[in-house]
């Protein structure tokens, strides 16, 4: 009750308290911790079951692996490893999917797609392993990732691919895939368009940004104002003033005490004023 309250210090004193402590007791404080954003408390947690010889499960080395991948130390990660393997838990598909996501988190997605070679994979598997790639800008690699898959993506995974190729730049391919997502029946959300809109914006495309924030109301997704601070900052890079009063427009509307559209207008003014004849 505490933890799902956020109150962990409330959840902590119960726990200390406690008498006989099982293994359901040891997971559910691990998982307070891993999940509320004290994941050094986690693994302490877990230090501390350890000592009481209780036996972990693959709940507790869920929770333990998201820790590992918050922290992003891969020292810890890799004693954690080395725990699944001598509980023998790296088959439960929960755990070795930890695994690639605490990997990628800590940035060995070599170590990550070598877990995921050898695991049963799933779509979540799927998803994790190529969001990893996007995570770290290896686009061909999600890309690649991509193709192989021998299960139907979803809209996690186009997040995820869409992210990739947004750190390559991959124009012509972002919207291929934006457009197989929608093939598939896949609905795009904010997400989705958030990752086009910073892809065209990035490289200047600013018609076909605007025109894809327009359309968003046709497939019944509504854009927000970090959408329209998306495409706004692009107008400052490329100096466009007029999309980039469009866009201050809209950022106000929705944000009216925001002050950034201001200040990205009065930058756009100032690197697009034509110098003084001397």
């Amino acid at each position: 009750m505490y933890g799902k309250c956020k109150s962990l210090e409330d959840a902590r004193l119960v726990f200390e308290r406690l008498h006989g402590k099982n293994l359901v007791t040891w997971n559910t404080m691990i998982s307070v911790y891993a999940h509320g954003d004290r994941p050094e408390e986690a693994l302490s947690i877990y230090n501390a079951m350890g000592e009481q010889y209780i036996q972990p499960d693959h709940i507790t080395f869920t929770s333990v692996l998201a820790a590992c991948g918050s922290i992003g130390v891969l020292q810890n990660g890799k004693r954690i490893h080395g725990h699944v393997k001598v509980f023998r838990m790296e088959d439960h598909a929960s755990v070795a999917t930890g695994l690639v996501k605490m990997y990628s988190q800590c940035g060995s997605v070599g170590d990550a797609r070598e877990v995921f070679e050898t695991m049963n994979r799933d779509l979540v598997a799927w998803n994790t392993m190529i969001a990893g790639y996007a995570q770290h800008g290896y686009t061909e690699q999600a890309v690649e990732l991509f193709h192989k898959m021998d299960v139907i993506p979803d809209e996690v995974t186009f997040v995820s691919l869409l992210d990739a190729c947004g750190h390559g730049g991959l124009v012509t391919d972002s919207w291929y895939y934006f457009r197989s997502m929608l093939q598939l029946g896949v609905s795009p959300t904010i997400q989705h368009f958030g990752c086009m809109v910073s892809l065209l914006g990035k490289v200047g495309k600013l018609d076909q940004a605007e025109k894809l924030i327009l359309s968003m109301k046709a497939f019944r997704v509504e854009a927000n104002a970090v959408v329209w601070k998306m495409f706004l900052d692009a107008c400052k890079t490329h100096g466009n003033m007029e999309k980039g009063a469009r866009a201050a427009a809209e950022v106000l509307r929705l944000e009216s005490g925001d002050s950034f559209p201001y200040v990205v207008l009065a930058n756009i003014c100032s690197t697009t004023e034509e110098p003084e004849p001397q």
